[in-house]
């Protein structure tokens, strides 16, 4: 076998791993879930698994970053391309919000699964997005001081949309947006 097929059969299952665990976690946390279960469901023997993950938690964490960039990516491709998405826009932050609400399940199971927070990983575009500008508009505040800034956006961000989520996502998009707004550093608001 080729290194171009061997690749592909790689990734094929790589991708099939992630996608069984995914739609197990709709119905167990992630403790409850086994690399045997995992092995059973895709058809390969344990030492497969292994090729591909060191344990559970690494599949999990794997899983759940590619599904985050997934629904992400699909965001910016529904976006209108005209529209610059701005965080500091009511309008923008409710369409994101409407987003979010419409793959609900995903983010419930992404945020109820989580060991640690503030999630960190996939959090570039948005850091991009508040802090380089600005770090241009006040060159003084040092890297450091920008970062305690974004955790502390970041991690307001994070429990609202968990709390948004446990609610089961009754309360309105505009009121998550305005919420996420009010909450935000006031140096963010004032770039």
């Amino acid at each position: 076998m080729n290194e171009e097929t061997h690749n592909k059969k790689w990734q094929i299952t790589h991708r099939k791993i992630q996608e069984i665990v995914f739609h197990l976690l709709k119905e167990h946390p992630i403790k409850e879930i086994s690399v045997s279960q995992v092995c059973k469901k895709a058809n390969i023997n344990r030492s497969t698994f292994y090729d591909h993950f060191e344990d559970i938690y690494e599949l999990f964490d794997v899983t759940q970053l590619n599904k985050r960039k997934e629904l992400f990516e699909s965001f910016i491709k529904q976006s209108n391309p005209r529209d610059k998405f701005n965080f500091y826009d009511l309008q923008s932050l409710t369409q994101f919000l409407t987003f979010i609400k419409e793959n609900g399940w995903i983010y419930s199971i992404v945020l109820k699964s989580r060991q640690d927070f503030p999630i960190t990983e996939g959090f570039e575009e948005l850091y991009k997005v508040l802090i380089n500008p600005l770090k241009k508009k006040r060159p003084e505040l040092t890297d450091n001081e920008l970062a305690y800034y974004f955790i502390a956006f970041q991690s307001s961000f994070t429990f609202i949309l968990k709390r948004w989520s446990d609610n089961d996502y009754q309360e309105k998009e505009k009121e998550i947006a305005a919420i996420l707004i009010n909450s935000m550093p006031l140096i963010l608001k004032n770039k």
